[in-house]
């Protein structure tokens, strides 16, 4: 299962919009897609890209000279790399989906493939950054970097043999692509915030690229219901379990990447974000285009939002754990999703003329 999969259905989509024939209306679209640009998405990925850094100089530092508090400043650094790149899945299109880039399946595949790690690891193959840039997927990612740094010296080996090398390649192939992101995104790169903002190349007008985020808001959170909880839960296989379908079970880091999610779809809906250094940028977001329709939504929005992070929170001590010992509060998350994706589909985007009515979660 990956991430990425579903959100290349978004090009379906796009065949099937209707250009620019959006609703007669006053709200400046390029003006708020410029804005969720410089403040969401860029700054999103600059932070990515800046804990993926820190991640491999922490497993540099560690595999030079091992000592305990190396080892947890490795594991805390993974920990924040990886909710930092989770925190763009409201807006993982584009440059993560599509050619040339394609970054997401390089670094956003899950569950881990431990037998093709295996593999490797007992390989005489090369464990360097250029190695992993000709390498398929199934070894690359925060997955495999989960299942390397987190696993016991029976399972994965000792830290003095192939498991460092494997972890310092892998942590600076995961610090290129993030800083590959900023390089698509950015109007000194490859300018996809221009494209969106001018509705060209991808996007073939401004009222698609602005539909995009609108359904990406539903997708994301979608996704991250049906595939990062409901499938461990069983929901997918008539209730049994999936105890190895899980994103970060090593970390236990799977709950952390839920509710990061959830909070890159709120950031997305209020043109809000604060940054690594606690900077608050805050400018046009979903919340203004669906005002400038309908008020009536933006309270019930916002309550479903805190409903879902709050269900979230409840989850003691972690998703592993609660999936297999507390059905209860699990079903509370899923049902609290359900009630925002449903707002998102049925009364934002028909606030805005945006149709939502493909699920590319389905069958999945």
């Amino acid at each position: 299962m990956t991430f990425f999969r579903p959100l290349m259905c978004l090009a379906l989509l796009l065949a099937s919009c209707s250009g620019d024939e959006a609703p007669t209306e006053e709200f400046d679209l390029s003006t708020m897609l410029s804005q969720l640009g410089e403040n969401v998405f860029l700054p999103t990925y600059r932070d990515a890209a800046s804990a993926a850094e820190a991640l491999e100089s922490a497993a540099t530092t560690y595999c030079a000279a091992p000592s305990d508090a190396g080892l947890s400043a490795l594991e805390d650094a993974f920990r924040s790399a990886h909710v930092a790149f989770r925190a763009a899945d409201a807006f993982a299109y584009g440059p993560h989906t599509d050619r040339p880039e394609r970054f997401g399946p390089k670094i956003d595949e899950f569950p881990v493939e431990t037998a093709d790690v295996q593999e490797l690891l007992t390989s005489t193959d090369g464990l360097a950054l250029e190695d992993f840039q000709l390498r398929g997927n199934r070894t690359q990612g925060f997955t495999v970097l989960d299942y390397l740094i987190f696993s016991s010296e029976d399972e994965v080996g000792s830290w003095s043999g192939r498991r460092c090398e494997y972890v310092v390649g892998q942590s600076g192939r995961v610090r290129e692509i993030t800083a590959g992101y900023v390089q698509a995104w950015s109007p000194e790169g490859g300018d996809h915030l221009g494209e969106m903002v001018r509705g060209e190349g991808r996007y073939p007008g401004v009222f698609t690229a602005a539909s995009i985020v609108m359904e990406q808001l539903k997708f994301g959170l979608e996704f991250t219901r049906a595939i990062r909880v409901g499938k461990p839960f069983g929901e997918r296989d008539a209730g049994r379990l999936q105890l190895d379908q899980f994103e970060a079970p090593n970390s236990r880091g799977s709950l952390a990447a839920v509710r990061r999610s959830v909070e890159s779809a709120r950031s997305v809906y209020l043109g809000r974000y604060e940054d690594r250094a606690g900077q608050v940028r805050d400018g046009l977001g979903v919340q203004d285009w669906v005002g400038s329709f309908r008020t009536d939504l933006d309270g019930p929005t916002l309550a479903e939002f805190d409903a879902v992070i709050a269900a979230i929170d409840a989850i003691e001590p972690d998703l592993e754990t609660a999936v297999e010992n507390d059905g209860p509060a699990i079903q509370n998350v899923l049902d609290a999703f359900r009630e925002l994706e449903a707002t998102i589909q049925v009364d934002l985007a028909a606030a805005v003329g945006v149709s939502i009515t493909f699920s590319p979660v389905d069958g999945d």
